[in-house]
């Protein structure tokens, strides 16, 4: 780089120009440059925000059926994927490459999308006597931070706090665009650093990959750092799974895959693989657990019993030769067993995908490791957990 010999060209770095997709987040020694102002200040009637919150209200309507159906339905995924990554077929696409690239991504958008109303509303929408998953207490104002999470979860956030401004910090956020409430934060990567932000300015915090995305060294110092960012009665929206199922019910085949391909890649990154014996102790000690918290388990078989194709894709038992022979209770119970063992893998690809080695298959597409599971009934639990933040004193 060299140097500009004008005094009258340097500018001090407050007055630097930030491109529009970079919001800034509020620091505690910057906060005039970001409007942390009013927190319902996208209008309803924004086609962009009705359009969102039509099609969200309208999963959430669904019934059990149709969302596993929606869950299993990714050939055309599939297809689509292979030809964008086809150097044959992606030369040839000219301006079709870029429409298929974004069709693709909307559509891996919608499918996470349809992921996350199941994991957390299984039990409450489908089930009469199930509870929400929030605290009975809420942050007297409302502005959440999308912590790293992908595109798909945060359109989730987007939708389901269609009024609310959610902040997306992330290498690739949203973009406002697409969906008004966002705030697009660039980060390239994620450090305990990147959260010198300013106190109690967010009502709750969501990071899905919270088990995986940091070092253990560094998570009990980034669970401190979002307890200090979090408002009063905030909280820390998170999953844990662990890469392994509950021990007694694992296998010899299932335990040599997970061992090879992910708990070595674990290990050579210093990432933890039992978050749920780690995770209580960390979030205890940022005063994380605080009045209020809510933590919810749910077990999953890794095979829910219906006959499953090579790519491990569940039979639905739904059909009507079936459901005329099966009582109406237990039918809907079979659905729900099969909609778990879904949503669980894909919850499993999600926090754990990142660090399988490309190329492999998943577990669940390993015959021989699927007969095993099946035998043997192998079962994972994984918690949702609303954390909400303690006093200081």
């Amino acid at each position: 780089m060299r140097p500009v010999d004008n005094a009258v060209s340097w500018k001090a770095p407050d007055d630097w120009a930030i491109s529009p997709t970079e919001s800034r987040l509020p620091v505690s020694a910057s906060s005039q440059f970001f409007d942390m102002g009013a927190t319902n200040q996208y209008p309803m009637d924004s086609l962009d925000i009705a359009q969102v919150q039509r099609e969200t209200e309208g999963m959430l309507r669904t019934p059990m059926r149709n969302v596993l159906r929606k869950l299993n339905d990714h050939s055309e995924d599939v297809v689509t994927a292979r030809n964008i990554q086809d150097p044959e077929a992606s030369n040839s696409m000219g301006k079709c490459k870029e429409n298929s690239l974004r069709m693709h991504r909307e559509r891996e958008m919608e499918k996470k999308r349809w992921m996350l109303i199941a994991l957390y509303n299984m039990d409450t929408i489908w089930a009469p006597e199930g509870k929400p998953l929030k605290p009975d207490i809420m942050p007297s104002f409302q502005r959440v931070l999308a912590l790293f999470e992908t595109q798909g979860t945060a359109s989730y956030l987007a939708a389901t706090n269609i009024s609310v401004p959610v902040y997306h910090l992330s290498p690739q956020p949203l973009n406002h665009r697409d969906y008004p409430n966002i705030h697009p934060v660039i980060s390239p990567s994620l450090s305990t650093s990147m959260l010198a932000l300013e106190s109690d300015s967010f009502s709750s915090v969501s990071c899905l990959k919270m088990t995986s995305i940091l070092p253990s060294a560094e998570i009990p110092q980034l669970l401190q750092n979002i307890h200090r960012i979090l408002t009063p009665r905030g909280y820390l929206n998170m999953v844990i799974i662990d890469p392994w199922p509950v021990a007694k019910s694992m296998g010899p085949l299932l335990q040599r895959w997970i061992d090879e391909n992910v708990i070595l890649n674990l290990e050579l990154s210093f990432r933890t693989s039992h978050p749920s014996r780690n995770f209580p102790v960390w979030l205890e000690k940022a005063r994380l657990r605080g009045q209020g918290s809510i933590i919810t388990n749910t077990r999953f078989t890794a095979v829910s019993g219906g006959a499953e194709n090579s790519n491990g894709i569940v039979a639905s038992a739904t059909t009507s030769a079936v459901t005329s022979q099966m009582d109406s209770d237990e039918a809907d119970g079979a659905i729900k067993k099969q909609l778990r063992t879904t949503v669980g893998r894909l919850l499993w690809k999600e926090i754990w995908g990142c660090h399988v080695l490309s190329g492999k298959r998943w577990w669940w597409e390993v015959p021989e490791i699927v007969k095993e599971c099946a035998d043997r009934k192998t079962w994972w639990e994984y918690s949702i957990i609303a954390a909400c933040k303690a006093p200081d004193n």
